[in-house]
């Protein structure tokens, strides 16, 4: 694996409109020997930190993740202080940052996890190696991407529209599996809050920023999925049903672990009370 500007130019163009060379995983390293697979491994771990740092660091910089009332502890005052002038602004960065990374870093090891255990339920896994290089690169570009218009979505005003059609279309996907789970599997009917319900999606009087955005929102997801599809198709050698499996097991999993957390709280704030 080449580092450089030349390189990054490469992926970045593969990304954009070879998707298949971007996320192809190099088979023989994996079957040389140990210390290959453990460089490699720790390349690709040194790659999906980069992507950590380059999706957080910018936040961060910005001012989201930010606490004023945060103070750093003592032991950090009393190390930093003759470095550092304010070591609670130190402190601040360094927790927005750690707050601004742990979204993507658990969505990682969600996807990770999904996208490996329904490899291993089709029972066509070549290895976790090819499944890790696969979650690296389509998390590395298009769901950080994803992430980073969310988040520009979350703190810009004048786009509530935008960020409206957004969290409907969460909510109404929530609200399916909801019903899924509890009605289709529990025999119990379980609703969103009515503050974060399902509703009509409405397109009408949506700003010409708002409109590219959501573009782009579609896009990076159409890209993020198909990457997930090669991935499974070209790392781990699949037939073309079992990669679209791979791909909704990965669509269906967030949803479903939201949505079964939230089913459990719903029961538990309804029926734990007549219970007790």
């Amino acid at each position: 694996m080449l580092w450089g500007a030349e390189t990054i130019l490469y992926r970045v163009a593969d990304a954009v409109f070879r998707p298949s060379e971007f996320v192809r995983a190099k088979a023989a390293i994996y079957s040389t020997s140990r210390w290959s697979t453990a460089q490699y491994t720790t390349q690709l771990s040194v790659v999906w930190v980069l992507n950590v740092v380059l999706y957080a660091l910018p936040l961060t910089v910005t001012g989201v993740g930010f606490t004023s009332q945060r103070s750093a502890p003592a032991v950090f005052v009393e190390y930093t202080t003759p470095l550092f002038q304010s070591p609670d602004s130190i402190w601040q960065f360094i927790f927005a940052f750690g707050r601004n990374s742990v979204f993507f870093t658990v969505a990682s090891v969600i996807i990770l996890t999904s996208f490996h255990m329904a490899v291993l339920i089709t029972k066509e896994s070549r290895g976790l190696m090819q499944s890790f290089h696969t979650v690296v690169y389509t998390t590395s570009a298009y769901l950080a991407g994803i992430f980073g218009l969310l988040m520009y979505l979350s703190t810009t005003d004048g786009l509530v529209q935008t960020r409206e059609i957004v969290l409907r279309l969460q909510a109404n996907a929530f609200q399916a599996v909801l019903d899924i789970i509890g009605l289709g599997i529990i025999g119990i009917e379980f609703s969103l809050p009515a503050s974060a319900g399902p509703g009509p999606i409405v397109f009408q009087d949506l700003s010409a920023m708002g409109t590219v955005l959501f573009a782009m929102l579609c896009l990076l997801m159409i890209y993020f999925l198909y990457s997930v599809y090669l991935g499974a198709r070209l790392n781990h050698r699949m037939d073309r049903v079992s990669s679209v499996i791979v791909v909704a097991g990965i669509l269906v999993s967030p949803i479903i672990y939201i949505a079964g957390s939230a089913a459990v709280t719903i029961f538990i704030n309804t029926y734990a009370g007549q219970v007790i």
